[in-house]
């Protein structure tokens, strides 16, 4: 990632104050056209109104189902706050911990 105001996150609480921020949704992304079938669906977010990347389907998901499914992955989120410029970032990754 490019060099921001970024962070590194397990905490349920900072998660949802940085995509609330961002009018990102919990979703479970299920694999693009061309990918093998038995690909895994993973987490995402949906940022705001923007399409999924890469012909992605997603499912809309609560937040408990989304922290239930995160914390039996062992995931993290790494995520940027802001840009160089100041403004607000929507850069993250869901990565394991």
């Amino acid at each position: 990632m490019p060099q921001g105001s970024a962070g590194y996150t397990i905490d349920h609480q900072e998660i949802r104050r940085w995509a609330g921020a961002r009018d990102a949704q919990p979703v479970l992304a299920r694999p693009a056209e061309g990918e093998p079938p038995e690909a895994p669906e993973r987490l995402d977010f949906v940022l705001g109104d923007a399409a999924p990347p890469g012909g992605t389907t997603h499912e809309p998901i609560s937040w408990e189902r989304f922290f239930e499914l995160f914390d039996e992955r062992e995931l993290a989120l790494l995520y940027r706050d802001e840009e160089r410029d100041g403004s607000t970032s929507r850069a993250f990754r869901l990565i394991p911990r």
